[in-house]
């Protein structure tokens, strides 16, 4: 069973996420900051990581590149109301983009997308920045 790790600051998103993530099938573990984010990722060794990119005060995407640097064989989808320039030299190491939306489709679709990748050895990449809605 594929192990999926949700960050996220707000509550009901990660009970949602985890909920939804779990009906697909999922394993899933969440974190509500990046305090202990690494200990928790090498902990649980997810297979995925969905993370908002703005949690409490910090930036998610600095965050992204010490994972990256880290977890290279781990996928990580990125996340958020806003939008992310396209081509933002900090997100460009996520795996994946989805804008935050009621409809959970596009979300589920890119971690399909996001762990094919990692079994045909592509290290997780979608497309980056693919921003699915």
């Amino acid at each position: 069973m594929n192990k999926i790790l949700v960050v996220d600051d707000d509550y009901l998103i990660r009970l949602l996420y985890q909920m939804e993530l779990e009906e697909e099938g999922y394993n899933v573990t969440s974190a509500d900051d990046f305090s202990f984010l690494f200990e928790l990722i090498e902990d649980e060794r997810p297979d995925v990581i969905l993370m908002d990119i703005g949690v409490g005060e910090k930036c998610g995407l600095d965050t992204l590149r010490r994972i990256r640097e880290t977890f290279s064989d781990i996928a990580v989808v990125i996340y958020s109301a806003r939008e992310l320039r396209r081509y933002d030299t900090k997100a460009i190491d996520a795996d994946c983009f989805v804008k935050k939306d009621v409809d959970l489709r596009g979300l589920k679709s890119t971690v399909k997308t996001a762990l094919a990748n990692l079994r045909e050895g592509s290290e997780g990449r979608c497309l980056p920045l693919l921003q699915v809605a």
